[in-house]
């Protein structure tokens, strides 16, 4: 695998699900082994806000996880995001948009890239607790990554679909298996966020808002959930 950047400076305008507003990015080609950064700051664990558990924000910018989904997809590991808003567009609802950005303009170094091997399998149990509100029961949500080989494994449960599970099991297959379904929320979540979180209302094409009269496809839940965790993989 070698270092990558992009070939020019690409600039896009788009609304932003959560803050009503349309945010300015402008990204910028990096050297080779400098990294990934957002307005000076680099994409680390270091730098990750915990404050809402509902997307991952870098600093004070929210909503970076489909970019970063698309980008560790491509490869690419050295770049430079202006953004001029606190959060970064929803675009399609899911990675696609920002792949069909970058795909034709990725400049490869001649440069390898350091790899890191996972020696054993890695677990994340994640326990969720009721809210009734929300119609969130009490559940566990469930990752695997096993060792040696690129395979995340995923298993979620959420209001009116029930239990879901998928596996990546190659990341040549994400672009056709992942990078389109879009960020979910059942109607009771929806509506939670329009009143106290300000979300941007005509946006809902990027959003799957399910209830329940909803038929399900089978995994189209847990997908997006393995969309995210690929983009939280570039921390």
């Amino acid at each position: 695998m070698k270092q990558k950047t992009i070939k020019k400076i690409i600039t896009i305008q788009e609304k932003c699900l959560y803050s009503n507003n349309i945010s300015k990015i402008i990204f910028y080609p990096l050297n080779a082994y400098n990294g990934i950064y957002i307005n000076n700051n680099k994409i680390i664990v270091d730098n990750i806000n915990k404050s809402n558990k509902y997307y991952t924000t870098i600093s004070n910018i929210k909503l970076t996880e489909h970019l970063l989904s698309a980008l560790y997809y491509l490869g690419i590991n050295n770049l430079y995001i202006e953004c001029n808003n606190n959060e970064i567009p929803i675009m399609d609802g899911a990675s696609k948009k920002f792949i069909e950005l970058f795909k034709e303009n990725i400049y490869e170094f001649p440069y390898k890239s350091e790899i890191f091997k996972i020696n054993k399998k890695l677990t994340f149990k994640i326990n969720e607790e009721e809210n009734k509100d929300l119609n969130h029961k009490k559940s566990e949500r469930f990752i695997e990554i096993d060792e040696g080989l690129f395979e995340i494994k995923c298993l979620v449960e959420f209001p009116y679909s029930g239990t879901q599970q998928y596996t990546l099991k190659r990341l040549e297959d994400y672009e056709t298996e992942i990078s389109s379904i879009k960020t979910h929320m059942n109607i009771e979540f929806y509506n939670y966020c329009v009143q106290h979180h300000n979300l941007n209302k005509t946006l809902k094409d990027s959003i799957f808002i399910y209830d329940e009269n909803t038929k399900f496809e089978g995994n189209e839940l847990v997908k997006h959930k393995i969309l995210d965790i690929v983009g939280d993989l570039n921390l």
